[in-house]
């Protein structure tokens, strides 16, 4: 694979390239968070609270990444990364555009007209996430990856704590559509990011197909490393049902807490603490061990049900801080894992049934537990999710003490896992 030139050879200290890359995702990280405040506050406000037609906003947003996850996962193997990305920041931008516009000029908001938007950037989403993760990789090389993921989340961290709480005085100052304004700005920091790499690094061509690889090679593209498969379950349990906070949030501020949008962004702020913690601790870890995710994942369970639990504001400000501590060591473990598990051919797959099992199946997710918050309650709405959660890891637990660590090498070329076979995505 041609790489994006050789940075420095040990530590992060004196790369710019990588500086400047991690300085511009902070500055458009700080605006996504503020959007994607705004974006299920107004929801929630036009919904006038509906807990099913929030959920079903979430689930479009997500939908494509199930649908077309396994597929653009190919495609971005083969691309140069940086230019994939500079696409996907102008698409971001045009749709924060066309969320603001109407709220701006015309006062207007429906419920339609924002899920068609959120559709348009989960489509953008399909190609950004696998290119920002192998993009990292290109950049750093696989030797300094952990480091390099632990010291991104670290800084885009920071943007977790801001975004939400200024988007929260932002609402109660001017509204959402200004928000989306300022998000659809913060790409350019992105875009100037990405010119500068290109000018001190040159371009990155994409993976091994890219190289050139034979008729044959599809098989083995298609192949899911055995050892990753329980890891994928976790994945998709944690990202597809427990961690549905963008509805049960609003939700359990308005309805239970009878808090504001002033609180909702503070108590977004306590997750981005909590995840900046995790990032904090990801960074100073070396390369993960096979059943590092299980304690992660079981950890998240457990301060979800405190969540569930909350009697006010400052108790579920806190159980957010624990859960977002255990979801970024969680994902943080699960990435690099995947990145050292899976060769060369196969990580483009590989990262595509992570973002479909982290993603693709929130649709499903935010169906089942919008329903579930709708008639049994939101505090159900977080519980049961949490406890499949605790279920499945101890399961994956079992397994792994049971089962050898396989590698790529060892993968037989057909699989007849059922789970393989959801964790792709549909082609």
């Amino acid at each position: 694979m041609e790489s994006l030139g050789s940075g420095p050879r040990h530590g992060l200290a004196g790369d710019t390239a990588f500086k400047v890359y991690v300085a511009g995702q902070a500055v458009s990280s700080f605006g996504t968070f503020m959007e994607y405040t705004a974006l299920y506050w107004l929801v929630n406000r036009v919904a006038g609270g509906n807990a099913l037609i929030l959920s079903l906003v979430a689930a479009v947003q997500f939908l494509p990444m199930l649908v077309l996850s396994r597929p653009v996962g190919r495609v971005v193997g083969r691309m140069s990364r940086r230019r994939t990305l500079l696409i996907t920041q102008y698409a971001q931008m045009a749709v924060s555009v066309l969320l603001a516009v109407p709220l701006l000029v015309f006062g207007w908001a429906s419920a339609w007209w924002i899920g068609a938007m959120a559709l348009l950037l989960g489509c953008v989403h399909v190609v950004d996430s696998p290119a920002r993760q192998m993009f990292m990789k290109d950049l750093v090389g696989i030797e300094r990856l952990r480091r390099a993921v632990g010291t991104y989340s670290t800084a885009v961290g920071g943007a977790r704590i801001g975004g939400p709480a200024v988007a929260g005085f932002l609402i109660a100052a001017v509204g959402e559509g200004w928000v989306f304004v300022l998000n659809a700005v913060s790409y350019l920091a992105v875009v100037f990011s990405l010119h500068y790499v290109r000018r001190v690094r040159g371009d990155s061509t994409g993976g091994a197909t890219a190289a050139g690889q034979g008729p044959g090679s599809g098989a083995r593209l298609n192949r899911i490393p055995q050892a990753i498969r329980p890891a994928l379950l976790l994945t998709l349990l944690l990202g597809g049902f427990a961690y549905q906070f963008q509805i049960t949030g609003p939700l359990m501020v308005v309805t239970v807490l009878h808090d504001d949008s002033v609180t909702y962004g503070l108590i977004g702020m306590c997750t981005a603490v909590g995840a900046i913690v995790g990032s904090i601790i990801s960074a100073r870890r070396s390369t993960p061990t096979t059943g590092e995710y299980v304690t992660w994942a079981t950890a998240f369970g457990i301060v979800a049900l405190f969540a569930a639990m909350a009697t006010s504001s400052v108790w579920f400000g806190a159980a957010m801080a624990g859960v977002g501590m255990a979801l970024s060591l969680f994902t943080t473990t699960v990435v690099v894992f995947i990145q050292h598990r899976a060769s060369d051919s196969e990580q483009g797959p590989a990262l595509a049934a992570y973002n479909a099992a982290y993603m693709g199946f929130i649709p499903l997710g935010a169906v089942v537990v919008g329903a579930t918050a709708e008639y049994f309650g939101v505090r159900w709405g977080i519980a049961l999710p949490s406890v499949a959660l605790l279920v499945a890891a101890g399961y994956a637990a079992i397994r792994l003490r049971t089962t050898p660590a396989i590698g790529p090498e060892e993968e037989p070329e057909v699989s007849t896992d059922p789970f393989a076979r959801n964790a792709q995505g549909a082609s």
